[in-house]
């Protein structure tokens, strides 16, 4: 097993990552910055052009971020020598995490105030006590679980915050980082919309309990109005406030040249979109997305079907803002009213706009392998298929109002890809679309074209786009960190139901958190079947009729030393014409577990792994090498 990393090797090696909490933030007139708790560095190569003072305890972080940059200065204060010892003047003021462990954080804040030069900047970036990852059983920070509820921690709420820093007079304005400020997807300026609250990972503990579903708790406090209160922390700007940004997201899991983030901006009533590149690699990309606006609109004859305006300004693209409901919103209620009808309708406006690009035959060539992978490809022949493709035409991306607007046109492709790929992207992107009943969507899947063989052809061609644009993802970090969230059983997970049936009667045994079933039952010389209500991996130690051993089966996928692993509720036959009494004994080892599906699935791939090596030394240049090597 690898090594769990240190928290030097994780911080450094997603260095790129923790930068995104300031990227967005123009700094450019700050000559000197202070950093309070500047770590290894991390936020250092925000300020570039700056002269940066960093305060930080620790000597060895100190070392790395010297050696790592030429513009700092590092001051090895506590709190106390920064209140007693810094005496310069600065533009701006970050806090890294660094009032999360401090007691004094009012003086602290009135020395910052007595030191920031006219129209200078705080930058608080703080874990909010009250944040819902902490309710979940998070413990970063902390001591064990809950210690922000049980006990009087020096991490500040929401309205903590905010009496403090009305007490100092200060103007300010408050973000919220999700899930995160570590490693945020997304900056909101006011309450987001559900859509954007989806899976979350927002702990790096190395080991912890998770005592519900996050995004879905999350999604309710949304709908609830209490979103600012429990986000999990808080991005605070005082003094030079940012007015005009209501939104950022990052779209930081890709290579350098791909990464962007996104904000929306609001001047007086008008709002405006702009994308920015994260490195300048990515200039490119943006020149790319500007030419394919222009060429789209060149080919559009459909006076329903518009692309949003862009324009390329500073290496930026500066979009209108479109109001009006997304097709993905819309599919959600056709979804719920089991509207499917009106669901094709919209995979037909779909169609329509890929269509706006002259239809040709399917063939391969070198730009589609470097995209795609190169694999068997025969059975896309002859398909119908475009050479200037926007394979992202996603329901969240298209915008109605009196119009079907794109607002997002990102992956445009110069070769020739199946329309029904594009469709099937449609479809497999579509969090609405995946509420339906797998019979129907499979149904929608096959009007389309896109058969059970496309469908496993087009997935690997997907998994082979993401890892063209791709550099890392945060689920990768998590897994190198050795960061794993156990769910907490519900009473329903921890009832397991053993159940006899016979002659269409059945008796039930409820038990909570038990290791093993001892039942007995008179059985009255018939058969009789044993159930468990749920998935389990079990042992059976013995099932006898008056006490010998009685013959069995089960639906069992995999039987391994008298251990019996069940991908679906057990169920176990048991064959009687010579007894009257019934006795089961078995061990459970998981019930209802994740993890059974994982267990069962290695079981089965080291069968078929033992199954090819027994071939193979059957295979006669086998047995020549064993005879020579002997």
């Amino acid at each position: 097993m690898m090594e769990k990393l240190n928290e030097k090797d994780f911080f450094i090696n997603n260095f790129a990552y923790r930068k995104n909490i300031l990227k967005w933030i123009k700094f450019d007139s700050f000559k000197e910055v202070v950093i309070m708790g500047s770590g290894y560095g991390i936020l250092t190569e925000c300020f570039n052009n700056s002269q940066v003072y960093c305060i930080e305890e620790n000597r060895e972080k100190n070392i790395i971020n010297k050696n790592k940059h030429t513009n700092v200065e590092i001051l090895e204060y506590n709190a106390s020598d920064f209140l007693e010892k810094f005496s310069k003047n600065v533009d701006c003021i970050i806090f890294d995490g660094y009032l999360d462990v401090q007691e004094n954080k009012e003086n602290i804040l009135k020395k910052c105030q007595s030191i920031l030069r006219k129209d200078g900047q705080i930058i608080i970036l703080t874990n909010n006590k009250l944040g819902l990852r902490y309710f979940s059983g998070a413990k970063e920070g902390l001591k064990r679980e809950f210690d922000n509820l049980e006990s009087n921690t020096k991490l500040y709420s929401k309205k903590e915050w905010e009496i403090l820093l009305n007490k100092l007079n200060f103007e300010y304005q408050f973000f919220y980082p999700f899930p995160n400020y570590t490693f945020p997807e997304y900056v909101f300026k006011k309450t987001p919309k559900l859509s954007e609250i989806n899976s979350i990972i927002s702990s790096f503990d190395d080991v912890r309990y998770s005592y519900f579903d996050e995004a879905q708790a999350f999604q309710e406090i949304v709908k609830s109005g209490y979103f600012e209160d429990f986000n999990n922390s808080f991005l605070i700007v005082i003094n030079k406030l940012l007015p005009n940004i209501e939104y950022v997201k990052f779209a930081s899991e890709r290579k350098k040249n791909y990464q962007i983030y996104t904000t929306i901006n609001k001047d007086n009533d008008e709002k405006y979109v702009i994308k920015s590149p994260l490195y300048k690699e990515g200039y490119e990309h943006m020149e790319t997305i500007a030419k394919y606006y222009r060429r789209f609109n060149m080919k559009n004859t459909n006076k329903k079907i518009k692309y949003c305006p862009v324009k390329l300004e500073n290496n930026q693209l500066i979009f209108d803002f479109i109001n009006g409901e997304s097709l993905e919103n819309l599919v959600y209620e056709d979804v719920k009213n089991n509207n499917i009808s009106e669901i094709k309708n919209k995979l037909n406006i779909v169609g329509q706009i890929i269509d706006l690009d002259q239809a040709q035959a399917f063939y391969v060539d070198d730009q589609f392998i470097k995209i795609f992978g190169n694999r068997d490809y025969s059975i896309l022949e002859g398909l119908k298929s475009h050479s200037f493709n926007n394979i992202d035409l996603i329901f969240d991306n298209i915008i109605v109002n009196d119009y079907y607007n794109i607002i997002d046109y990102e992956w445009v492709f110069e070769c020739i890809i199946p329309e029904s790929f594009i469709l099937f992207r449609t479809l497999f992107h579509s969090k609405a679309l995946s509420k339906l009943d797998k019979l129907i969507l499979d149904s929608l899947y096959d009007e389309y074209g896109i058969n059970k063989e496309l469908r496993e052809l087009y997935l690997k061609m997907e998994t082979s786009f993401q890892n063209y644009v791709s550099d890392f993802k945060i689920k990768d970090i998590f897994d190198d960190f050795h960061c794993r969230v156990l769910k907490v059983k519900n009473i329903d997970d921890r009832k397991i139901t053993n159940t006899i049936l016979q002659n269409n009667m059945s008796y039930d045994y409820s038990v909570y958190d038990a290791n093993e079933a001892h039942i007995e039952f008179d059985i009255n010389y018939q058969d009789a079947v044993f159930c468990i209500d749920k998935k389990s991996i079990i042992k059976i130690k013995d099932i006898l009729i008056d006490g010998k051993p009685a013959t069995f089966t089960t639906n069992a996928d995999v039987i391994v030393n008298g251990n019996y692993y069940f991908l679906n509720a057990p169920e176990i036959k048991i064959f009687n014409n010579s007894g009257k009494k019934l006795e089961i004994h078995v061990l459970y080892y998981y019930y209802a577990d994740d993890c059974i599906n994982d267990i069962i699935s290695i079981l089965k791939d080291n069968e078929k792994l033992n199954q090819r090596l027994t071939k193979l030394r059957k295979h006669p240049y086998v047995k020549l090498i064993e005879k020579i090597g002997g």
